[in-house]
């Protein structure tokens, strides 16, 4: 994928000094390992699937809007937006709570 980066070097005409051109390779190998943990790569299904990506790449999915991690073989899920609210189900048995004895509370 490409990835415009950004940096603040100097134009050069001619010859280039040795601090510049070590200064601009070092920007280049940073920029090229960097992460922003604030942005998210947004893909439709059609671009997404055009791709290459790492087991634990995590996307914001267009077609389906919704927050998806590559497990290795396929895309699963994260968070999905239903209506207005966030909407999860899960299943649960007991909860033991101990203070100085215990209780038990059965959730149905």
């Amino acid at each position: 994928m490409a990835r415009l980066l950004e940096t603040r070097l100097p134009l050069a005409n001619g010859r280039v000094e040795p601090e510049l051109y070590n200064r601009m390779v070092r920007i280049l190998e940073l920029s090229f390992e960097g992460f922003d943990p604030t942005a998210t790569y947004q893909y439709t299904d059609t671009t997404r699937d055009q791709n290459l990506f790492n087991r634990g790449d995590v996307i914001w999915n267009l077609t389906e809007l919704a927050l998806q991690v590559y497990d290795g073989a396929e895309w699963q899920t994260l968070y999905a937006p239903s209506g207005k609210g966030v909407g999860a189900t899960g299943e649960l048995g007991t909860i033991t709570v101990q203070a100085s004895g215990s209780t038990t509370v059965f959730i149905s």
